[in-house]
Protein backbone atom coordinates (compact mmCIF):
# COMPACT_ATOMS: atom_id res chain seq x y z
CA UNK A 1 0.00 0.00 0.00
CA UNK A 2 1.58 3.53 -1.07
CA UNK A 3 1.95 5.61 1.78
CA UNK A 4 -0.84 7.81 2.93
CA UNK A 5 -2.83 5.97 0.04
CA UNK A 6 -6.38 8.47 -0.47
CA UNK A 7 -9.55 6.76 -1.17
CA UNK A 8 -13.18 7.72 -0.68
CA UNK A 9 -13.55 4.38 0.80
CA UNK A 10 -10.65 1.13 2.21
CA UNK A 11 -12.49 -2.17 3.26
CA UNK A 12 -9.73 -4.74 3.68
CA UNK A 13 -11.66 -8.68 2.96
CA UNK A 14 -10.30 -11.56 4.99
CA UNK A 15 -11.63 -14.75 5.78
CA UNK A 16 -10.94 -16.19 9.62
CA UNK A 17 -10.28 -19.46 11.32
CA UNK A 18 -10.90 -20.50 14.56
CA UNK A 19 -8.99 -23.66 13.54
CA UNK A 20 -11.97 -26.01 14.80
CA UNK A 21 -14.97 -24.92 12.22
CA UNK A 22 -17.20 -23.99 15.30
CA UNK A 23 -17.97 -20.48 14.83
CA UNK A 24 -19.78 -19.49 11.45
CA UNK A 25 -20.61 -15.36 10.91
CA UNK A 26 -18.89 -12.48 9.79
CA UNK A 27 -17.77 -9.73 11.99
CA UNK A 28 -16.05 -6.44 11.18
CA UNK A 29 -13.83 -3.06 12.87
CA UNK A 30 -12.04 0.09 12.11
CA UNK A 31 -9.49 1.32 14.30
CA UNK A 32 -9.79 3.83 16.86
CA UNK A 33 -7.79 7.02 15.88
CA UNK A 34 -10.18 7.37 12.29
CA UNK A 35 -12.18 9.82 11.32
CA UNK A 36 -15.99 10.32 11.52
CA UNK A 37 -17.78 8.20 8.91
CA UNK A 38 -15.75 4.66 9.73
CA UNK A 39 -18.99 4.07 11.53
CA UNK A 40 -21.77 4.65 8.62
CA UNK A 41 -18.70 2.46 6.80
CA UNK A 42 -18.92 -0.23 8.83
CA UNK A 43 -22.65 -0.25 9.63
CA UNK A 44 -23.50 -0.23 5.68
CA UNK A 45 -21.46 -3.12 4.76
CA UNK A 46 -22.50 -5.05 7.69
CA UNK A 47 -26.19 -4.64 7.10
CA UNK A 48 -25.92 -5.45 3.51
CA UNK A 49 -23.55 -8.20 3.88
CA UNK A 50 -25.94 -9.50 6.86
CA UNK A 51 -29.16 -9.36 4.19
CA UNK A 52 -27.40 -11.01 1.48
CA UNK A 53 -25.16 -13.92 3.27
CA UNK A 54 -27.91 -14.75 5.97
CA UNK A 55 -24.97 -15.07 8.33
CA UNK A 56 -24.64 -13.97 11.41
CA UNK A 57 -22.94 -10.71 12.86
CA UNK A 58 -20.10 -12.23 15.08
CA UNK A 59 -19.55 -9.27 17.32
CA UNK A 60 -18.27 -11.67 20.35
CA UNK A 61 -14.75 -12.58 18.42
CA UNK A 62 -13.59 -8.91 17.07
CA UNK A 63 -9.93 -8.92 18.17
CA UNK A 64 -7.46 -6.10 18.95
CA UNK A 65 -5.46 -7.10 15.67
CA UNK A 66 -8.50 -5.99 13.87
CA UNK A 67 -9.16 -3.22 15.64
CA UNK A 68 -5.34 -2.46 14.97
CA UNK A 69 -4.99 -3.70 11.36
CA UNK A 70 -2.08 -2.14 9.54
CA UNK A 71 -3.69 -0.92 6.86
CA UNK A 72 -5.82 1.97 8.79
CA UNK A 73 -3.65 2.28 11.82
CA UNK A 74 -1.58 5.50 10.25
CA UNK A 75 -0.80 6.66 13.56
CA UNK A 76 1.88 3.61 13.86
CA UNK A 77 2.30 2.31 10.23
CA UNK A 78 3.82 4.70 7.50
CA UNK A 79 2.30 2.12 4.62
CA UNK A 80 -1.33 2.75 6.00
CA UNK A 81 -4.65 4.72 4.42
CA UNK A 82 -4.72 8.25 4.94
CA UNK A 83 -6.23 9.30 8.81
CA UNK A 84 -9.27 11.09 6.27
CA UNK A 85 -9.94 7.97 4.30
CA UNK A 86 -12.75 5.61 5.87
CA UNK A 87 -11.44 2.40 6.00
CA UNK A 88 -12.76 -1.14 8.04
CA UNK A 89 -12.05 -4.62 7.89
CA UNK A 90 -14.28 -7.34 7.02
CA UNK A 91 -13.67 -10.50 8.01
CA UNK A 92 -16.21 -12.33 6.05
CA UNK A 93 -16.92 -15.77 7.35
CA UNK A 94 -14.40 -18.50 8.77
CA UNK A 95 -12.93 -20.76 6.50
CA UNK A 96 -12.97 -23.22 9.05
CA UNK A 97 -16.32 -23.98 9.01
CA UNK A 98 -17.83 -25.75 6.18
CA UNK A 99 -21.24 -23.67 5.83
CA UNK A 100 -19.53 -20.50 5.97
CA UNK A 101 -16.55 -21.69 3.45
CA UNK A 102 -18.56 -23.36 0.85
CA UNK A 103 -20.67 -19.86 1.10
CA UNK A 104 -17.52 -17.75 0.04
CA UNK A 105 -15.99 -20.40 -2.17
CA UNK A 106 -19.64 -21.44 -4.25
CA UNK A 107 -21.33 -17.54 -4.16
CA UNK A 108 -18.51 -15.70 -4.43
CA UNK A 109 -20.73 -13.15 -6.64
CA UNK A 110 -23.54 -13.05 -3.50
CA UNK A 111 -20.63 -11.74 -1.38
CA UNK A 112 -18.91 -9.26 -3.97
CA UNK A 113 -22.21 -7.88 -4.09
CA UNK A 114 -23.36 -7.12 -0.86
CA UNK A 115 -20.49 -5.34 -0.14
CA UNK A 116 -20.41 -3.40 -3.67
CA UNK A 117 -23.53 -2.86 -2.02
CA UNK A 118 -22.32 -1.36 1.26
CA UNK A 119 -19.81 0.67 -0.13
CA UNK A 120 -22.10 2.39 -3.09
CA UNK A 121 -24.75 3.06 -0.16
CA UNK A 122 -22.36 4.89 2.06
CA UNK A 123 -20.62 6.85 -0.90
CA UNK A 124 -24.40 7.85 -1.67
CA UNK A 125 -24.62 9.02 2.15
CA UNK A 126 -21.42 10.79 2.17
CA UNK A 127 -19.97 12.85 -0.81
CA UNK A 128 -16.29 13.28 -0.84
CA UNK A 129 -16.73 16.76 -0.14
CA UNK A 130 -17.74 15.84 3.41
CA UNK A 131 -15.36 13.39 3.83
CA UNK A 132 -12.36 15.29 3.02
CA UNK A 133 -13.99 18.58 3.18
CA UNK A 134 -12.82 19.60 7.12
CA UNK A 135 -9.52 19.19 9.08
CA UNK A 136 -9.78 15.72 10.63
CA UNK A 137 -9.21 16.37 14.33
CA UNK A 138 -7.75 12.65 16.12
CA UNK A 139 -7.75 12.56 19.80
CA UNK A 140 -3.78 12.58 20.94
CA UNK A 141 -2.12 9.47 21.82
CA UNK A 142 -2.92 8.75 25.73
CA UNK A 143 0.20 9.72 27.93
CA UNK A 144 2.24 6.63 28.91
CA UNK A 145 3.01 6.78 32.74
CA UNK A 146 7.22 7.88 33.54
CA UNK A 147 8.97 5.07 34.67
CA UNK A 148 10.11 5.97 38.41
CA UNK A 149 13.53 6.87 38.04
CA UNK A 150 16.03 4.85 39.57
CA UNK A 151 18.91 5.75 41.91
CA UNK A 152 22.23 3.87 41.95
Amino acid sequence: MPVGYVADAFVALHADSDGVGENSGFKMAHGSRRGPYEDALLNDIKDSYGAATGLDYDATHITSSMKGYFAFNWSRFQHAVAAHTPAVILEMGYVSNDDDRALMLDHADTLANAIASGVLKFLDETPRSKIFGQDLVVPAFPSRPSRPSSSP
